[in-house]
């Protein structure tokens, strides 16, 4: 088993860690906005705050990948490879400039699998 983490996957996992700490915060901001206007736009404040809710739940899933990306977790591997996929699919049918981007991370992602521990 090799012992150190390719600077792809460190360049990677930053990445992820800084976007999604981001969207931590957003949906932070946006739950503790839809609470607080609970009281005088109702139903509309309780969407923004369930919103916020996805928001931070997605966030938190993510961070955790990136720092098991971080830490050459298989999980982490196999995670962010099936999020590239998806992405990949969605991206073919939105965002085709996208693309090109999506296989050239899944292609390193399959290149660099040897170097995350399995079993884990």
């Amino acid at each position: 088993m090799v012992s150190y983490r390719p600077i792809g996957v460190t360049i990677l996992a930053v990445f992820i860690i800084i976007t999604y700490s981001i969207l931590f915060i957003a949906g932070l901001a946006l739950l503790i906005w839809g609470i607080a206007s609970i009281p005088t736009i109702g139903v509309l404040g309780g969407a923004i705050s369930f919103l916020g809710l996805v928001f931070l739940i997605w966030a938190f899933l993510r961070l955790s990948m990136g720092f098991g990306l971080l830490s050459l977790r298989s999980k982490a591997w196999r995670s962010a490879f099936i999020i590239f996929s998806i992405g990949l699919i969605i991206d073919l049918m939105i965002a085709r400039e996208q693309v090109i981007l999506d296989v050239i991370i899944l292609i390193y992602l399959l290149i660099v699998k040897k170097h995350f521990r399995y079993g884990d």
